[in-house]
């Protein structure tokens, strides 16, 4: 039948085709309070029943939630749908105000029996010939297709929803299954959600594991009824809805009011794939993911549940996989709405690149199961192991590595050095900001869990508790994060500030001043998590950063973003400062007209030392060091003391303090210079023992240099309350009681403070000992001030399969040397004499540990007269 149409508008050519008596009428709801008690609710849905004279009908019409948007008042909108189709154009909206009552309503509500139009499901012609007919024998690229209904005087009629590309033009057309015929045809790249044009539906499904509890993802406020009555045994939860809505129009998937699991239904079959992401399982990984769809689109089977929670103790890896990806996947492309709005392609050179995401789960490789990894093309999770980790495709991670593959995408930074410091930091970033994402548009039953409430803990300072500020608590079997926001160094290894950088620890460990500075971005300056993200985040895709740069040039790519980020009550320059003052807080100088001062800071424990030697004495005015626990060192030149002993200077804080330390020097004509160290405060002694298989004590005994350590009879001996005194590049003797040739000697030197041994760390690595002596020496790598060091002695290699260390049939001995320098002399303060016959006695009142073996020298006199004594006279 050909089809009479009246052109509507610019492109919208609307055609009728089907005549039929009325049976559903639509009702206008504006102003109409007569209706509103049978207006769908968000805790129920409408339903209106079919008769017998509707045909292809196996349930009613009904209405969906799809999102809410706004507070006061708060506006629900609906959807109606048929047979699990959408009816297009069926949109009503409710506005509700802080009570929950009705204010008003808007749409038009569909109400009556319900009879189809057309006998059609699917269109009956060939769908390729058709569309060659309607383009004058050219044939467009159809991208996407889905099913749905259409209200057409009074009755529903099925037709099918084309996006096509013609000739690079974008067009949306609808044609009547039953004849084909052209129904609707706009021009444009935004007429029909993907719901549509792709069969893509909202799916159910169940995830979590041991710690977090079974996680219903509901859709809606009624789905995953089975998921609710599950329990893996009688100390497992029962299952609790968990509901995800983004009221943002703009959301990918705010057709679905941005419910993240979002599938691909065909048929009874329900695969793991939408525009944005596709899950794998790397064990079959020809196609994505699928299961049966049912009449709901949910996806549980209680014995599969059941069996992969006794293998992984994790209930379903490929749908935590799909909705947590999903999630971040809608967070980025938000993200990148706000910061680019006038970008209209995915991946553009001037802005930002996001690709759809290809995912696998169960990808586990020689390295074991406990791993997660973006490998170029697809990110990766590991299925855990069930007793140290759960399935690695907790949301935490999952924002992780996706934020690898934004990095890849965009500013493209390295995996080593500086690069990998960034590109690990970033994507922890990644993770508290899409936390916070989550966090702040959740909702359910599930939401009102210990393990959630846990989760989201803000505690600061209480760095036990503070697990909002902790990354990877969900992926991990004990009580505890991988790495730390507020304070980074908490886990060991990782640093608080630059100084503190070494190629010896993980890219990860040194992302830790990123986590640091963005923490007090957040904290101290009062910024948003989600506007201290967008600046991190508009910097990986200004253009600004590159591989190989320096963390200051990366300071100073941040710092030039903050201008961009609108904050209320903060104007651009105090955007900047904010940033500029955090950055500088961790080492980072992210502005060249910054004058700062070069301190010298270090952190030894509980100790915090400076140095400003570097300065010429006569051009200070006044030093003041704030230590950061309440107490204060302050020379003023006014007061006529020795400036000496400012210029180096060491502070014993309290154990377990966190320290914000800020060293200020004034200088002759007024400029002030400063220098932050933040650090958390802790005991000088290792973080634990070694591991000893077999222990044997080889020596009761041990002389290190000039000081002796008498009566060892444990096979570990800690001998950390009495600091050893050397200096660095002299050669140290270690004396034994007894002959141990052919015993294998391992000396390591706690270089980074940290309270454990790494490989990297070792003064002495295996080496065989011969007689009853052995030597080494601190080279100029080694820090000044206390650290620890290790004496292991044993019949085999020492091991470093534990970061505590491993050691069998030997002996360990620990002890607390105080490293000097020699290449920075100690300047003595000193007190003077006058004796008879013109002569002056010089006593020195900074005497240096003759264990260092010091030289003495001064010069004295109108003519520099030299001398090397100790306490000299001189004439």
């Amino acid at each position: 039948m050909k089809c009479l149409g009246t052109l509507l508008g610019a492109g919208s050519l609307l055609l009728s085709c089907t005549q039929a008596s009325a049976t559903i009428e639509s009702h206008p709801l504006l102003n109409q309070q007569h209706l509103w008690e049978q207006l769908p609710t968000a805790n129920s849905v409408s339903i209106q029943e079919t008769t017998d004279s509707a045909r292809h009908s196996n349930s009613g019409l009904i209405y969906r939630l799809e999102k809410v948007v706004g507070e006061q008042p708060q506006y629900e909108h609906y959807s109606a749908y048929f047979q699990g189709k959408p009816v297009l154009d069926s949109t009503l909206v409710i506005a509700r105000n802080a009570k929950g009552d009705i204010v008003q309503s808007m749409g038009k509500l569909l109400r009556g029996h319900i009879e189809l139009a057309n006998n059609a499901a699917t269109l009956q012609q060939d769908l390729v010939v058709h569309i060659s007919a309607l383009y004058e024998g050219k044939q467009p690229q159809i991208e996407n297709s889905a099913q749905a209904y259409v209200l057409n005087q009074g009755k529903l009629l099925s037709v099918t929803v084309l996006q096509l590309n013609h000739e690079g033009h974008r067009e949306q057309l609808v044609l009547d299954n039953a004849t084909g015929d052209l129904m609707q045809r706009q021009s444009s790249v935004s007429f029909f959600s993907p719901t549509l044009t792709n069969n893509y539906v909202a799916g159910g499904a169940i995830g979590g594991n041991e710690k977090l509890g079974a996680i219903c993802y509901s859709p809606q406020p009624d789905s995953m009824q089975a998921c609710t009555e599950y329990r893996y045994d009688e100390y497992a939860p029962m299952g609790a809805r968990l509901h995800f809505s983004d009221t943002d129009p703009n959301a990918i998937f705010a057709q679905f009011s941005g419910f993240p699991l979002v599938v691909n239904k065909d048929g009874n079959t329900c695969r793991l794939e939408n525009p944005y992401l596709s899950t794998f399982d790397a064990r079959d990984h020809t196609q994505t993911v699928s299961y049966a769809c049912g009449a709901n689109n949910e996806n549980f089977d209680s014995a599969a549940v059941t069996q992969n929670f006794s293998t992984w103790f994790t209930y379903s890896h490929a749908s935590e996989a799909h909705f947590n990806a999903g999630l971040v996947m809608q967070f980025f492309h938000q993200q990148f709405a706000e910061l680019y709005p006038s970008q209209s392609s995915a991946c553009d050179s001037s802005g930002y690149c996001i690709k759809p995401l290809k995912q696998k789960v169960h990808s586990n490789t020689i390295y074991g199961t406990n791993r997660a990894f973006w490998d170029g093309e697809y990110v990766n999770y590991g299925s855990g192991d069930g007793y140290n980790f759960y399935s690695l495709a907790t949301l935490s991670i999952a924002a992780h590595e996706i934020g690898h593959a934004i990095n890849s995408w965009n500013a493209g930074i390295g995996s080593d050095g500086i690069d990998g410091a960034i590109n690990e930091g970033f994507s922890d970033l990644v993770a508290i900001a899409v936390m916070d994402y989550f966090e702040r548009n959740a909702s359910g039953a599930y939401t009102q869990t210990e393990a959630f409430i846990k989760q989201f803990q803000d505690q600061a300072g209480q760095y036990s508790q503070n697990r909002k500020w902790w990354f990877g608590w969900d992926a991990i079997y004990q009580d505890n994060g991988a790495r730390f926001y507020e304070l980074p160094s908490w886990d060991g290894t990782s640093i608080d500030h630059i100084a503190d950088f070494s190629l010896a620890k993980t890219e990860h460990a040194n992302g830790g001043v990123l986590r640091k500075a963005f923490y007090e971005l957040v904290k101290t300056k009062q910024w948003s998590i989600q506007d201290a993200f967008k600046v991190l985040l508009r910097a990986n895709t200004s253009g600004c950063m590159f591989p190989n740069m320096s963390m200051d040039e990366f300071g100073y790519c941040v710092a030039q973003q903050s201008e961009h980020i609108e904050i209320a009550d903060k104007s651009a320059s105090q955007r900047k400062e904010d940033v500029v003052d955090v950055l500088l807080g961790v080492g980072i100088v992210a502005d060249t007209n910054l004058s700062t001062l070069e301190a010298n800071t270090q952190v030894s424990y509980d100790e915090l030392s400076y140095d400003i030697s570097h300065l010429t004495a006569d051009t200070i005015e006044q030093i003041s060091a704030q230590w950061g626990d309440g107490t204060t060192s302050v020379w003023r030149n006014s007061d006529n003391q020795p400036v000496y002993p400012f210029l180096q200077k060491i502070h014993k804080l309290p154990a377990d303090t966190m320290a914000r330390a800020a060293i200020n020097v004034t200088l002759t004509g007024g400029e002030t210079r400063s220098a932050y160290r933040h650090f958390f405060s802790r005991p000088a002694n290792v973080n634990c023992p070694p591991y000893l298989n077999a222990p044997k004590v080889h020596t009761s005994s041990l002389k290190i240099a000039n000081h002796e350590i008498p009566s060892i009879s444990n096979d570990y001996t800690s001998a950390v309350d009495t600091r050893i005194p050397l200096a660095k590049n002299r050669l140290y003797s270690l004396t034994f009681d007894k002959d141990l040739s052919g015993k294998k000697l391992t000396v390591l030197y706690d270089m980074n403070k940290n309270g454990e041994f790494a490989y990297t760390e070792h003064l002495l690595n295996d080496v065989t000992i011969s007689g009853n002596t052995a030597s080494f020496e601190l080279n100029n790598s080694t820090p000044s001030s206390i650290a620890l060091m290790r004496i292991a002695i044993a019949d085999v290699d020492y091991s470093f399969l534990d970061s505590c260390g491993v050691v069998d049939d030997g002996q360990v001995i620990d002890v607390i040397i105080d490293a000097d320098s020699p290449d920075l002399p100690i300047i003595a303060d000193f007190t003077y004499q006058v004796l008879d016959e013109n002569r002056v006695k010089f006593t020195n009142n900074s005497p240096a540990d003759q264990a260092r073996q010091p030289n003495n020298s001064g010069h004295f006199g109108f003519n520099n007269q030299p001398g090397n004594a100790e306490n000299p006279t001189q004439r």
